[in-house]
């Protein structure tokens, strides 16, 4: 029986015209680049730097626009600027990376060049501090003067990447969330100065599927207690310690009490509310992805400790119950580490979502970046200077860390793509910045072999863009299963052939079996499919998707049909239907 398809009338929300947007991690500009190798192991260092100058990039990065570049992660809180020529490459302590005059201009130009907006995430890490922890804006001043005079389309200005997670992968940095707040006001001040036309973003908060934004606990800095006697001796005439054959006296590390870093985002917007001429940011980014790949170790031996907490819990119990005889001190040793292993067990199962063709289709997993999008939502909305502003999903992917190979970059998360674009524009978010426009797993061009190809990511990316515009219509569709997911938008105007009053659904299949669907007449269908999920190419409506050789997109055009559409199992179809319809 076919599904019953209605779209309201008035649009529920307006989306920004760059809504899909794209990343590229600025480990793979400065020098020396650092980015996850394609070959799934781990990152790779002092690789050349991006070239932005090929035709067919620009090219097919332009069938993308209108559109932001977002430049940031990690990389962007352990880079030295190096804006002068004199200026050695080497970057100084503590920076791990230097970018350039030339680095800027080559992204400057070609964003110009393919229809872009860059959104640059500024170093906040512990190069841009004093040693009171202070944040210094001379280098970030000296950043915008150079863009701002070289007319680059630099046009928002995030602060740092993902900070309440430094303390993780910047040496232990803690930037308390007051402490951010009064770092945007800086940033504030300096933008006004230098770029009052840009928008300031921030803070780009981690956030994992299972827990949420990310908290940190926070060891440091530790204290060591050492030469105890002989401190002890200066106050006293003699002491007793405890010694150890191979050691000498011990000395104990003292990691008490830790600090946890928690509610990030609460904590930065309630800190702006309260200040003294708080200034409104204009954007509100945060950083979701469905899950971690197995370049983690946290991802790749997730299964392995909790193999080994069953094991030593079987054991434990064997051994306290007098089954084994190991002693006493030794089943109590061993009683104790199986405590300890669990514990860690179930943090790494709970905390750790492994990526694969099948989680990536499961609704439940889908359903995560709306149910955390909505919680972003409503701390933003409750801010008193900030309840205005944009909600991006400021970084985004198939996986964390490079992708999951043989997965990202593959059939196989193309739908998953689609439904979260659906998603959360459904429920008021600005922009979604996908990771990234080319690299390792989850890019949306691949360059392997020298040879620049769309994978599926990109192609449903391109039908996304010409199909599905800024004004988002609210769907009905009483009795479809969980399984087929759908969604409408208003043409975008750049779409030829079709007026302000037509819509547009995009019905993806999920399910083994066709879906009919009754939009109530004739459509033009596009249907997008892979042949199986590690397909590294798509058909549209039967056709291979494949661009020209310079790079240029075809014009792709859509199939009339007359009877009810059919989305085929496991599939994505466009259907446009015609203003005279409503």
């Amino acid at each position: 029986m076919a599904v019953a398809v209605t779209a309201s009338k008035d649009a529920i929300a307006e989306l920004d015209e760059r809504y899909l947007s794209v990343c590229l991690d600025l480990g793979q500009v400065a020098e020396p680049t650092r980015f996850w190798n394609p070959d799934g192991t781990g990152e790779i260092v002092d690789c050349a730097t991006f070239d932005f100058d090929r035709p067919v990039l620009r090219n097919m990065t332009a069938a993308l626009a209108p559109a932001f570049l977002r430049i940031g992660g990690t990389e962007a809180d352990r880079v030295h600027y190096a804006l002068d020529p004199s200026e050695p490459i080497a970057p100084p302590k503590p920076f791990k990376s230097t970018l350039t005059a030339a680095h800027l201009d080559a992204i400057g130009d070609f964003a110009t060049a393919t229809g872009l907006d860059v959104c640059f995430t500024l170093n906040a890490g512990w190069g841009a501090r004093t040693s009171s922890g202070e944040w210094t804006s001379d280098r970030a001043r000296a950043l915008m003067r150079y863009v701002k005079r070289r007319r680059h389309p630099f046009t928002v200005f995030e602060l740092g990447n993902e900070p309440n997670a430094y303390p993780l992968f910047h040496n232990g940095l803690v930037v308390e969330p007051e402490t951010y707040a009064a770092d945007v006001r800086e940033l504030a001040r300096l933008r006004d100065d230098e770029c009052p036309a840009a928008r300031i973003a921030a803070p780009s908060t981690a956030w994992w599927p299972n827990l949420g934004e990310v908290d940190t606990l926070v060891f440091w800095p530790p204290r060591r207690i050492k030469r105890y006697l002989a401190r002890v001796l200066g106050a006293l005439d003699k002491a007793s310690t405890a010694w150890w054959p191979n050691l000498g006296e011990v000395d104990t590390l003292v990691f008490w009490p830790p600090r946890r870093i928690k509610r990030y985002l609460a904590r930065v917007l309630g800190a702006l509310d309260k200040g003294v001429a708080a200034p409104r940011l204009d954007i509100v980014t945060w950083h979701y992805y469905p899950g971690l790949s197995t370049r983690s170790a946290l991802a790749k031996y997730r299964d392995t400790v909790a193999y080994a907490a069953a094991a030593l819990v079987a054991a434990s119990a064997s051994a306290v119950a007098g089954i084994v005889d190991v002693g006493r001190t030794a089943a109590t040793a061993l009683a104790l580490c199986a405590v300890l292993v669990t514990a860690l067990a179930t943090l790494v199962r709970r905390a750790v979502r492994p990526v694969s063709a099948a989680s990536l289709r499961q609704p439940a997993n889908l359903d995560t970046a709306v149910e955390l999008g909505q919680q972003v939502l409503s701390l933003v909305r409750g801010s008193e200077v900030s309840a205005k502003a944009a909600v991006w999903l400021g970084e985004t992917g198939s996986a964390q860390v490079g992708g999951e190979p043989e997965v990202s970059g593959r059939w196989a998360t193309a739908l998953w793509w689609l439904d979260q674009l659906g998603a959360l524009a459904l429920v008021g978010h600005q922009v979604q910045c996908r990771q990234t426009l080319s690299g390792s797993d989850y890019g949306l061009i691949d360059a392997a072999g020298g040879k620049l190809t769309g994978t599926p990511d990109y192609w449903a990316s391109v039908l996304w863009k010409r199909l599905m515009g800024p004004q988002v219509l609210k769907v009905s569709a009483p009795g479809a299963p969980s399984t087929l997911r759908i969604y409408c938008h208003r043409p975008p105007k750049s779409f030829g052939g079709a007026s302000s009053r037509s819509s547009v659904f995009l019905a993806i299949n999920l399910g083994p079996l066709p879906e009919e669907l009754d939009m109530g007449g004739p459509a033009i269908v596009w249907v997008l499919s892979g042949a199986r999920p590690d397909a590294r190419t798509v058909t549209i409506n039967g056709q291979l998707a494949e661009t020209n050789a310079d790079g240029t997109v075809p014009e792709l055009p859509g199939m009339p049909c007359r009877e009810l559409p059919v989305v085929p199992p496991r599939s994505a179809l466009f259907a446009l239907v015609p203003d005279w319809k409503r």
